[in-house]
């Protein structure tokens, strides 16, 4: 008989997390498992790319207005066990909870007392601790107690968990994410992107821990002496912030924000550089996805880009700062052999990524 799975996602919008397991979800073996995806609101550009074997549940629809997103909030953080009821009802083998936070409030908060509990942890959340603000006084640290299991993306960010929630005794596993090199290449090749000088890029959601202002501070105090273009690829709500950034350093013709793609894999692919400058992370598929792409790396020295780059055998690791970055570009810029050098080494990285392997532990993982 299959086993019932739930997952718990907030939306599909276009993130690192949500592209994980759209990947799972599209790679999972369905003779043996019947999978139910329960989103808070069923909008984002990953909806049309899942599985037809998934069947859906949602709250609501569409993403709404802010009055009406406040209120899916405060529920999430006050009344989970009524979500749970009203929402999901049916009962599952094993439920799982995607993404910090609702996610993971939610699923500590079923009815169903027989369901394995899986919360799935993104982010350094010692460093970066945004869910803090999602949970009742002190009710995070019990959420994760009532939990069977607790997957991490990255050793640093199962450390991260541990120091920041000393006394958790739940049992913790490493599954990285799982990186479809061959739909990666295939993707980068759907159109052709052309850049007249060297090109700078970086993807991700346009949020303070990508640490974006960091990286358009140092690129105007190099792109005069030397010169190139640097394109940022995504969408969020540092948008305004950094647009203000751009016009203060006068740095409106060499830098563009193209906004979120739903292939970014061309503009990647054709790049020089690419260049990942978070704050704060879990494991950036983006990184990985730069490597089996071919291209030489960039990343500051925080939880995920150590791991994916070896540290520092596939990529160039740099100080978390506006510094950090400078240092590491100028020195690239002085040293171009240096970008073969990576590019080499990037070729290398792209054989360390297996996700046939990656799946199969999962599915190991959640047929206990």
């Amino acid at each position: 008989m299959k086993k019932k799975i739930l997952f718990v996602m907030p939306n599909l919008a276009g993130g690192g997390a949500e592209k994980v397991l759209v990947n799972i979800l599209n790679n999972i073996d369905y003779q043996n498992f019947d999978i139910t995806l329960f989103l808070f609101q069923k909008y984002g550009i990953y909806i049309k790319q899942v599985n037809k074997n998934v069947k859906l549940k949602y709250i609501t629809e569409k993403f709404h207005t802010n009055f009406v997103n406040t209120i899916i909030c405060k529920l999430l953080k006050y009344a989970p066990k009524v979500i749970y009821k009203l929402f999901i009802k049916e009962t599952y083998d094993v439920e799982i909870a995607f993404m910090e936070g609702g996610s993971t409030n939610i699923i500590a908060n079923s009815t169903n007392k027989e369901s394995k509990k899986i919360a799935w942890i993104h982010a350094d959340l010692h460093k970066f601790h945004w869910t803090e603000n999602l949970y009742r006084h002190n009710e995070e640290c019990k959420c994760y107690e009532k939990f069977n299991d607790l997957v991490f993306v990255s050793k640093d960010a199962k450390d991260a968990f541990n120091e920041l929630f000393k006394n958790n005794k739940v049992n913790k596993h490493i599954i990285f994410n799982p990186i479809v090199t061959d739909e990666i290449l295939k993707k980068s090749e759907e159109f052709r992107v052309r850049y007249n000088e060297f090109t700078v890029v970086s993807v991700g959601r346009l949020s303070l821990e990508k640490g974006y202002d960091r990286l358009i501070k140092a690129h105007s105090t190099l792109v005069k002496q030397y010169p190139h273009k640097l394109v940022i690829l995504g969408e969020g709500k540092e948008r305004s912030n950094l647009e203000k950034l751009i016009g203060k350093l006068g740095v409106g013709k060499s830098v563009e924000l193209k906004g979120f793609m739903n292939n970014p894999y061309p503009y990647i692919k054709e790049a020089d550089l690419f260049v990942c400058s978070s704050r704060s992370e879990g494991y950036p598929l983006v990184v990985a996805e730069a490597l089996v792409l071919g291209k030489p790396v960039i990343a500051t020295d925080v939880t995920g880009p150590r791991e994916i780059l070896q540290n520092g055998e596939y990529g160039f690791l740099c100080d978390s700062s506006k510094e950090g970055l400078e240092a590491a570009l100028r020195y690239l810029f002085e040293n171009r052999h240096k970008l073969d050098y990576y590019k080499e080494k990037s070729k290398m990285a792209k054989n360390n990524f297996n996700y046939k392997a990656i799946i199969n532990k999962i599915e190991g993982l959640i047929s206990l």
